[in-house]
């Protein structure tokens, strides 16, 4: 430590100590994490303190940073920086021309030397190196080292494996999780192949450095191959089969203090992995624990919290009561939930769906700018056009189609989207209609006083009910039926209060909701009580406002929800034998709610094309699909038992899987397993007793 005090006296350099037990082997990775933390900047480098290179070095890093947009919009890429391990005589003659060259010159001519003739300079050449240039944020939410690791070896390929999930360079070879330590890079062999992947193009525009040669260190208990390899190779299969991975680091630069009420091993905590950074020093508790309001109250003052976070707050009647006594308190707190838009979720400091003020018109009803508009209306047409929905949906159809299979020639449809009787929103939300069993009510007189002749009624069950409403003269449409033909389709839709009734307004049809609707405004969409006003509207032109829908969608999209994509696992609930599906991961683009400016992270970035040049050095298309197995890698390489297992799970369960699920199978095994694991593997290894 003395030697480097001196250096926290200058500036933009502060020294951390890492305060490891005296008998416990030293791991880099538990000091590297440190740093992550406590370090300000959006991206951060690893850099050992025996590498080297010229202060022109650090611009080239800095323009690759600037270029591929880690700080800011696509914070999953990520690169190492090329090391090449000086052995004594490169020492030396790297050195001299350290001492004798300009900037440059130094870094040419290095490079140079090490394409050309490394084997009289070099030990080797590391491409896929420790020197990881990453975005903080985004490597605080993975949760930076396996705190299992110990002493020296090992623990950089783990944090490798995990950052290559969300920025895959290409297909891993079936002998992925083998350390092929002098596999050369055209046999793409191994995992050290693999991430060679993430240095090989920064090398190719002279960005590397150089480990500087020195004697093994004789450190007892320092070296731990032998024990960190394995490890390694459990936790990369882990983190493939089910994204297991540590807790997010914390943000020491938060000043929050937030406690979360959940068990922290939970569907809910696993969703919100990639948000919890943004709300500083975290702590989770069961809401069980707190016997009423007050005892809550005292808990949040006693450990001087500055936030709380909830799940649902409607979703049981002791939640709903905690929630209302911190309202009442005023005591900042978020609340997170599906948002009414795909792929959208939020995290609300201002309540909850219609009691939420987030909604009230004086936040969004105010002029787009040009730029604006041109954003909104590009989200708003590619939405109509995708097949991308919150729930299952077959394949598009056009509107031709669908009036000619359901047989109802040119009548005017209506078209009711039914909701779950236990939702929250029709528990507590149903206005005038009370529930919705009052809102079907309605719709039976609303059919009995109908024109058959020119009307009629199309309805869509909520896709994890199991049964469709008892109602007669309404023609209830297949289950895979996609909500957006059947929005195209309608000339009118009505609704207790469902987000469908959003997506109508985006879709241009007409919408009127009978319960409390957080999208219910004027000139977007039109409130009725009951059959009686839901005719007298049928009869008018209300057709939504093109303005303020605008202006409505880009409040939510800009200002309300964040955005990521999610993996569910289906459950039976204990009190009713009703689906329910919980979510388990959710890999965020974007944070919104929790900080002031929202938080960035991108879409997971795909592969690159197999012939582009990156892959010459790597033997090209040929030998990286030749090692590339079809069958999923991560199952392939598991052990003979495990392997036989996989093969059991396929042959059982592929009859009953439906056309979808088996094309998601033979086209990415991987992922089908990996988003089935939850659900299909407990119910094979129930079949064949096995744990």
């Amino acid at each position: 430590r003395e030697p480097l005090t001196h250096l926290s006296k200058q500036d933009n350099i502060r020294v951390y100590h890492h305060n490891k037990a005296k008998n416990i082997a030293f791991s880099i990775g538990h000091a590297r994490d440190l740093g992550a933390e406590y370090a300000t900047t959006p991206v951060i480098l690893f850099h050992d303190i025996d590498f080297i290179c010229t202060s022109n070095m650090y611009y080239r890093i800095h323009a690759e940073i600037i270029n591929r947009q880690i700080a800011s919009h696509k914070t999953n890429n990520f690169f190492c920086v090329p090391v090449a391990f000086l052995n004594e005589q490169g020492n030396n003659a790297f050195n001299g021309v350290f001492n004798t060259s300009s900037d440059i010159q130094t870094d040419n001519h290095l490079q140079s030397l090490i394409i050309n003739n490394s084997k009289s300079y070099c030990q080797s050449v590391v491409y896929g190196s420790s020197a990881i240039i990453v975005n903080r944020y985004h490597y605080l939410t993975i949760g930076g080292h396996h705190r299992d690791f110990s002493g020296h070896g090992a623990e950089d390929y783990d944090i490798l494996h995990r950052l290559s999930y969300y920025n895959p360079k290409a297909p891993r070879s079936s002998d992925y999780y083998d350390n092929l330590s002098d596999s050369p890079l055209a046999d793409y062999k191994g995992f050290r192949t693999y991430f060679a992947l993430h240095g090989m193009d920064v090398f190719m525009k002279g960005i590397f450095m150089l480990h500087l040669y020195h004697p093994p260190r004789r450190i007892t208990n320092y070296h731990q191959s032998r024990q960190n390899f394995p490890l390694l190779k459990r936790v990369m299969v882990k983190f493939d089969l089910n994204k297991l991975q540590p807790m997010p680091l914390r943000d020491r630069s938060n000043t929050k203090k937030t406690l979360i009420l959940s068990k922290q091993k939970s569907s809910f905590a696993d969703a919100l992995r990639y948000a919890l950074p943004a709300m500083g020093n975290i702590s989770f508790m069961d809401e069980a624990s707190f016997s009423d309001n007050s005892d809550l109250t005292r808990y949040l003052v006693q450990h001087s919290f500055t936030h709380i976070g909830f799940k649902n707050p409607y979703g049981n009647t002791h939640r709903l009561g905690l929630y209302k006594s911190v309202q009442k308190n005023n005591f900042p707190y978020w609340v997170f939930d599906r948002g009414a838009l795909p792929d959208s979720w939020f995290f609300d400091p201002n309540g909850f769906n219609v009691d939420s003020s987030s909604y009230c018109h004086e936040r969004w009803d105010k002029p787009l700018s040009q730029e604006e508009q041109k954003k909104v209306r590009q989200y708003i047409d590619n939405l109509c056009l995708s097949s991308n929905t919150l729930e299952h949906n077959g394949e598009r159809k056009s509107t031709d189609l669908l009036r000619k299979q359901l047989n109802i020639g040119n009548k005017k449809v209506i078209f009711i989207p039914f909701q779950r009787p236990t939702d929250s929103v029709c528990k507590y939300f149903s206005g005038t209609a009370k529930s919705a069993q009052g809102f079907n009510d309605i719709l039976v007189e609303l059919i009995d006083k109908l024109d058959t002749k020119e009307w009629v009624v199309i309805g869509k069950k909520h896709p994890l009910e199991d049964a469709t409403p008892k109602l007669s003269n309404i023609l209830f449409v297949d289950n895979d039926t996609h909500i957006h033909d059947l929005l195209s389709l309608a000339d009118c839709v009505v609704v207790l209060n469902s987000g469908v009734g959003l997506l109508a307004s985006l879709f241009n049809t007409p919408t009127i909701y009978l319960g409390d609707a957080f999208y219910g405004h004027k000139r977007i969409n039109h409130a009725a009580k009951n059959a009686t006003e839901i005719l007298a509207l049928l009869k008018q032109d209300i057709t939504p406002d093109r303005t303020r829908v605008e202006r409505f969608t880009y409040h939510l999209i800009e200002r309300v929800y964040s955005f990521g994509k999610s993996s569910y696992t289906e459950i039976i609930r204990k009190e009713d034998g009703g689906k329910l599906n919980l979510v388990n991961d959710i890999l965020f683009e974007n944070v919104r709610g929790l900080s002031k400016k929202p938080i960035t992270i991108g879409a997971r970035i795909p592969e690159i094309d197999l012939d582009e040049p990156l892959f010459f050095s790597f033997g090209g298309r040929k030998s990286i699909t030749g090692a590339h197995n079809t069958e999923s890698n991560v199952l392939a390489t598991f052990t003979t038992k495990q392997g036989w297992i996989i093969r059991i799970f396929s042959f059982i369960a592929h009859p009953v899987l439906t056309s979808n699920q088996k094309t998601k199978l033979n086209k990415d095994p991987e992922r089908f397993f990996r988003d089935a694991n939850n659900g299909l593997s407990r119910w094979v290894a129930k079949q064949l007793n096995i744990h």
